[in-house]
């Protein structure tokens, strides 16, 4: 049976109608809205859903965000760090720059003074010399009126011996004779111990300086005497003239013992100057850092042993190269593993090698003063980076530079007093 709802009696259908209709649209209504209410649920449930999703992701981005600024403010930190290390590098090369321009400057002076000391030597030696050219010809004169006398004494004894009215004159003329003979000798022993006092400290001032320049050849890892020889010392002397019979009345010769040491000393000290200019005492470049020094080591191509036969020395970019030592330039291009590369004859066998450059600023037969540029810095040849290789040798056999440049430094320190 039909459920539908029966309308009061007693009302119009048009009244009926209505009711019907609003009943309809009432349960409508209610239906729609029941349904519209799971849909709003349903769509709360996704969008929770949704925030929590987007939450998530919002706090996994915050958290990257977050790792990634204590990735960045690490790298800040280490870089600041690393800033302020090379800051402080930077300083401190520039202090020992200073340093060693002041060291530098100080040996120049030490050399300006004992080459003028030298001079001044050489003067007073001179004047020595002369005075005692001087002394001998006096001495060589008081021989021979020594020997006039003794002869005018021997014709007064004779004469005494015939006349003895004469005799007392004889005796007094004898005593006076014998007064001025002693009187001469006196002058002859004083002119002779002014002569070897003098001798004697001219010897001891070069001598000291002599072996204040052996000294800082000694710690370049040379052997002095060899050099020495090679610039003018130990030079063969001889001596001649012809053969002549003496006579009675001929004066003795004097020793001249001291005066020739003396000469050999003054000759013996000018070489060493001599040798001392002509050395490369100091560094090629002004700021460095050895990152290899001499002898045997590890191969930075090959990794296998081997013997090194210079320094490697790190600088500044873009560098100059000078000349450790005035010379005439013997070889100035490419050659093979040594890249750019210049090589200065300093004379005495002595020869500097500046390898791996960029730029050379010199050329072959040319003549370099002391601290001239040469090249700049570069990584030419057999090289791993930019870098100076530095060789010292002497008749072809190589030599540690570092001995060379701290024998340099000393320089000053060998001349104090």
């Amino acid at each position: 049976m039909s459920t539908r709802p029966r309308l009061p009696a007693g009302r119009s259908r048009p009244a009926r109608i209505l009711l019907a209709l609003l009943v309809l649209l009432v349960s409508g209504a209610l239906s729609f809205g029941g349904f519209r209410l799971v849909s709003l649920l349903r769509e709360r449930e996704r969008l929770e859903r949704d925030l929590e999703v987007a939450r998530r992701e919002a706090r996994a981005v915050f958290q990257a965000r977050l790792e990634r600024e204590r990735e960045l403010s690490l790298q800040l930190r280490a870089l600041q760090e690393e800033r302020e290390r090379r800051l402080a590098r930077a300083r401190l090369a520039a202090r020992e720059r200073q340093r060693l321009a002041d060291r530098l400057a100080l040996a120049e002076q030490r050399i300006t003074a004992v080459t003028a000391e030298l001079e001044a030597a050489r003067a007073f030696a001179a004047s020595v010399e002369a005075d005692s050219r001087d002394r001998q010809l006096s001495m060589r004169r008081l021989v021979r009126e020594k020997a006039a006398l003794e002869g005018e004494l021997a014709a007064l004894r004779s004469r005494l011996s015939k006349a003895l009215v004469e005799r007392d004159m004889a005796r007094r003329v004898e005593k006076g004779l014998r007064w001025r003979i002693d009187m001469l000798q006196s002058r002859v022993a004083e002119v002779e111990n002014s002569r070897a006092t003098s001798m004697i400290w001219i010897r001891e001032w070069i001598g000291k300086h002599l072996a204040a320049i052996e000294q800082v050849l000694a710690e370049a890892g040379v052997d002095p005497r060899r050099l020495l020889e090679r610039a003018g010392d130990d030079l063969p002397a001889g001596i001649g003239g012809p053969f002549e019979l003496p006579t009675e009345d001929a004066p003795a010769a004097l020793p001249a013992i001291e005066g020739s040491d003396l000469s050999r000393s003054v000759v013996r000290l000018q070489a060493a100057q001599r040798l001392i200019a002509a050395m490369p005492l100091t560094s090629p470049l002004d700021s460095y850092r050895i990152t290899s020094p001499y002898g045997l080591r590890k191969d930075p191509v090959t990794g296998r042993r081997a013997m090194h036969k210079g320094i490697d020395m790190a600088a500044p970019w873009n560098a100059r190269v000078l000349s450790a030592a005035p010379g005439r330039v013997i070889r100035a291009g490419r050659n093979d593993a040594y890249g750019l590369m210049v090589e200065i004859d300093h004379g005495m066998g002595i020869v500097t090698r500046y390898a791996h450059m960029k730029k050379l600023l010199v050329k072959r037969g040319q003549k370099v003063d002391f601290r001239q540029p040469v090249g700049i810095v570069g990584n030419t040849g057999r090289s791993t980076g930019p870098h100076l290789h530095y060789e010292i040798r002497i008749d072809g056999e190589p030599l540690d530079p570092a001995g060379f440049i701290a024998a340099g430094r000393n320089l000053t320190t060998v001349f104090k007093g």
